[in-house]
């Protein structure tokens, strides 16, 4: 019974320094070093140390030493939930197409929402974005190709596309996986076609722009069907 009511306090406090950290937009939130949590929250040491072990293990919390140590909040990466999202789909034996698949809706959706974007400036970025990373080999390619994806979520100003294009990027680059590599001359389409949609998106040609992004996706589907299955790194 003991166990059961330390766990349940320490999730009663992760809860509350959760919410405080969420609370605040700012990085690097100070919530003070661990006696004065103690004192403040009114809670043992175990149960303290139980719920920051909660809190960075979902990526919020980290714990620093030294003459500024002490907890503090932080904004997580999308690595946490990649890993995870991995791990679920490698249980379900879902295949490298299948998550290109998804990923065409995705895509598609942010390209039409980023042409809506009022501020010309912003849209403008993935063009230069374009000019500034074509080119290089094929790995080059499979990592800028995923940087591409994320910029245009933040160009559509979607938080959850965001989220889902940057975790669907990281398991195309994920370790246990091998990424597909496409030929040069492939390679050299794939970018021209980025720069069609790119075009689209600052001119703020939002039917033109989903079209050729789900054309752009479609292709790259239908490549990846005609794959031998051990080159889909799952």
């Amino acid at each position: 019974m003991k166990r059961v009511a330390a766990v349940s306090t320490a999730t009663a406090v992760a809860h509350v320094l959760r919410e405080e950290i969420l609370s605040r937009q700012d990085g690097d939130l100070y919530l003070g070093q661990e006696n004065e949590l103690l004192a403040r929250l009114g809670v043992s040491r175990p149960s303290l140390r139980q719920a920051v072990r909660l809190l960075q293990a979902e990526g919020i919390l980290t714990v620093r030493r030294g003459h500024h140590g002490g907890l503090y909040g932080q904004r997580p990466d999308a690595a946490g939930v990649a890993h995870m999202a991995s791990v679920f789909l490698r249980t379900r034996r879902a295949s490298f197409a299948d998550l290109s698949a998804t990923h065409a809706l995705i895509t598609t959706e942010c390209a039409r929402l980023a042409a809506l974007n009022p501020d010309p400036a912003e849209r403008g970025r993935l063009l230069t974005f374009v000019d500034a990373d074509a080119g290089g080999d094929a790995r080059d390619h499979a990592r800028a190709r995923a940087q591409w994806g994320v910029l245009l979520a933040e160009i559509a100003r979607s938080p959850t596309l965001q989220l889902f294009e940057d975790v669907l990027g990281s398991l195309s680059r994920y370790p246990t996986s091998r990424p597909f590599l496409l030929d040069p001359d492939s390679v050299a389409l794939a970018w021209e076609q980025c720069r069609w949609i790119a075009e689209a998106v600052r001119d703020g040609d939002a039917d033109t722009a989903a079209m050729l992004c789900r054309e752009h996706e479609d292709a790259m589907a239908r490549y990846l069907r005609d794959q031998p299955d051990d080159r889909l790194g799952w």
